[in-house]
């Protein structure tokens, strides 16, 4: 395991295999609007998203068992500033 996780280009862990290009698919991910489900949410809904669920694993007020500022999202996908 690297000593540091990049997020970008994508750090993958090594003892992980990869799904293979034929069995891979879309997430399924949408944000509701005015007519219901659908449309595609911005990178930054995303990692909102991602942030919002592991800060459910601690309660209001305690120190923070995943700390926000040690969250890394690796992705293919390069941006300018990702921020928890």
């Amino acid at each position: 395991m690297p000593d540091h996780i990049s997020a970008y280009p994508l750090c993958w862990p090594a003892h992980k295999p990869r799904t293979s290009n034929e069995d891979r698919q879309y997430g399924r991910f949408s944000k509701k609007d005015n007519r219901g489900w659908g449309g595609n949410i911005s990178l930054h809904q995303a990692t909102r998203r991602v942030v919002d669920e592991l800060n459910k694993y601690t309660k209001y007020g305690r120190t923070y068992r995943v700390d926000p500022d040690g969250i890394v999202i690796s992705t293919n996908l390069k941006v300018p500033f990702m921020s928890a």
